[in-house]
């Protein structure tokens, strides 16, 4: 199978990680909207505002928790798919053919070795 184009990746790495983040953060948020917290505000006589507000920050957080474990997913499972369809062996038997589909895009935008993360270039007499 050919190598897929830097947009296609990108595309299926995308699709999968909003996949696996709702598939994880729904049944948390009706767990949420379900348990003792939410009928015991309204118990208490809490405006439906402060219902909102705290189904709100609960939300937030689950999400930042809940965001590293469907990149986890995501990968794992296109890493699956992309074995599966042979697209794997395939970039294997291709110079930096690997590399590009761990992080596609940045083959093209002049990253190098020589490159430091922020964008500055080093000075390669001094450094090599």
């Amino acid at each position: 199978m050919p190598l897929l184009t830097t947009g296609q990746l990108l595309r299926r790495y995308a699709v999968a990680f909003i996949m696996t983040f709702v598939a994880l953060i729904a049944p948390l948020l009706f767990l949420f909207a379900r348990s003792k917290i939410v009928p015991a505000m309204g118990a208490y006589g809490a405006s439906a505002g402060a219902m909102a507000e705290a189904a709100l920050l609960a939300m937030l957080f689950t999400a930042a928790l809940t965001i590293p474990m469907a990149v986890l997913l995501a990968v794992l499972r296109e890493f699956a798919r992309l074995r599966a369809n042979g697209t794997l062996a395939a970039a294997r038997g291709v110079r930096h053919g690997a590399r590009r589909l761990v992080s596609p895009g940045t083959h093209r935008r002049g990253w190098r070795r020589r490159d430091c993360l922020c964008g500055h270039r080093r000075n390669r007499s001094a450094h090599e």
